[in-house]
């Protein structure tokens, strides 16, 4: 225990000193003793008061410091225990709590001021200028995360009224003179930078491949269902309906099939202008003007039958598939040309797709 060598004088309970009434009454209270000769109770209250503030000082630094607070007449080394003492028990406006941070008193002091959990949070908040998160980041309520530069901004909200709400979303908001949009992109480890997608006010601009699970409408909703894409009409559109498969349809109605070879049509098709195939055959099976398969008929080259002599009696019949062309008559000279020399006749032909063939019979 320090040792604190100043004591108070006439403390007893009976001790000779003058009353406290006597003594604010003394006149000599305000200007000393002058003249004559002081009681001892005088002297002893005089003693008293000026020990007991000692004492207690001096008591007061040897148990804040633990240091002896010696009678030695040391006035430069009480001055400097006697400071340190007031360091222990009060705080220096001079240097305000450097003598806890040196004592390392510092967490003390927060616990009797109730900020050592305000000290906790603190040392783990997120700084002003720049941190990076260990942990996650909730917002409890309406707030957003901003970015506004200039007139321009970029937000980031989320919509809830309440738990029975409806509609709740999360939204994304860019804003000022329509110039500004977001831009989906990816940076490779080694700097490659690489567009993905831009949205602006007026498009959406998609930059890489993209796979769509599920039907797509556009500007209606599908009534098409599986892979398939509405225009306008919910139950207008394309639909894969299998592999190689297209299928066209005009309200919910099986219209066109598109496959590997061939196109099916399960309506009539209506041709404004010429149909120009790459191929006729079937074209001039089905549709060519048909006459019998014969589009003309003529006579083939002339050929010509006598029997030899005019002077026997003949016969002649043409061949299958010819005709009688003509008739050669000669004079025998009885004044009448009745004599039959001889006949003409032809192959009759007709003409099939653009070949003419010799007829077997008439």
């Amino acid at each position: 225990m320090a040792k604190n060598d100043f004591k108070a004088f006439a403390t007893g309970k009976n001790a000779n000193v003058m009353s406290q009434e006597e003594w604010e009454a003394l006149p000599a209270l305000l200007s000393g003793f002058t003249a004559g000769k002081a009681s001892s109770a005088q002297v002893n209250k005089v003693i008293r008061q000026a020990s007991f503030i000692a004492a207690a000082l001096a008591q007061f630094v040897s148990d804040k410091t633990q240091r002896d607070v010696l009678d030695n007449g040391d006035l430069p080394g009480f001055v400097e225990l006697l400071g340190s003492g007031f360091a222990v028990e009060y705080l220096s406006r001079k240097n305000p709590f450097g003598d806890i941070k040196s004592d390392g008193t510092v967490k003390t002091a927060l616990e009797n001021l109730g900020l050592q959990e305000t000290v906790n949070k603190a040392g783990n908040a997120v700084q002003k200028t720049g941190d990076t998160l260990s942990g996650g980041l909730t917002f409890e309520n309406d707030s957003i995360l901003a970015w506004i530069r200039n007139t321009d901004w970029a937000k980031i909200g989320f919509k809830n009224d309440a738990d029975s709400d409806t509609d709740s979303y999360m939204w994304f908001e860019t804003g000022d003179n329509g110039n500004e949009y977001f831009k989906w992109r990816h940076r490779l480890a080694g700097g490659q930078l690489k567009e993905l997608m831009n949205l602006k006010w007026d498009s959406l601009n998609i930059l890489v491949n993209a796979v769509i699970n599920g039907c797509l409408g556009i500007g209606t909703t599908n009534a098409l269902g599986g892979n398939s894409i509405a225009f306008g009409d919910n139950d207008t559109g394309l639909k894969q309906n299998g592999d190689g498969l297209l299928d066209v349809y005009a309200n919910g109605q099986h219209v066109f099939r598109f496959q590997n070879g061939s196109i099916q049509s399960n309506k009539a098709v209506n041709v404004t202008g010429r149909v120009t195939p790459s191929d006729y055959g079937n074209f001039d099976a089905r549709y060519q003007q048909r006459n019998g398969g014969v589009q003309d008929v003529r006579y083939g080259y002339e050929m010509y039958y006598n029997p030899g002599s005019n002077t026997v009696s003949w016969t002649f019949r043409a061949p299958s598939g010819h005709g009688l062309s003509g008739v050669k008559i000669s004079d025998t000279h009885r004044n009448s040309a009745d004599n039959v020399d001889g006949v003409y006749y032809r192959p009759l032909q007709k003409l099939i797709n653009g070949t003419w063939y010799n007829v077997a019979s008439v």
